[in-house]
């Protein structure tokens, strides 16, 4: 008898240990598949380089990664980009005013996504 008990003992911890394994190699899988989902953030300096219309720099960038970009350039989050925010990437300062399309002397998220799909 306390040997049968030993034996439904063990399986039952080799079943709760098979079960915790399968779980984790489970949640491991899901994750990584997720992980491959998910586009790589572009460096916003590359997305600029884009902009600039840098003939080596030839990006396909999603809305996400635009915005994000934009976003990392916008210093004071007021949703346009001034001459002296995009001041520290020469390339885009140089362009500014093809860029600002309306002449208002900002870019606008659109004006920005617009230069960036015409460079890449």
């Amino acid at each position: 008898m306390r040997l049968k008990r030993q034996l439904i003992a063990d399986f039952e911890s080799r079943s709760v240990m098979l079960f915790s394994t399968v779980l984790t190699c489970t949640v491991l899988a899901a994750s990584a598949r997720v992980q491959a989902q998910v586009p790589a953030p572009v460096p916003a300096a590359a997305a600029v380089e884009a902009v600039a219309g840098d003939a080596q720099s030839k990006l396909r960038l999603s809305s996400a990664q635009v915005q994000q970009a934009f976003q990392h350039i916008d210093r004071n989050r007021d949703g346009r980009l001034s001459r002296a925010e995009v001041g520290i990437f020469p390339r885009v300062e140089r362009h500014f005013e093809r860029i600002d399309s309306n002449r208002d002397g900002s870019i606008s998220p659109a004006e920005f996504e617009e230069a960036l799909q015409q460079a890449s």
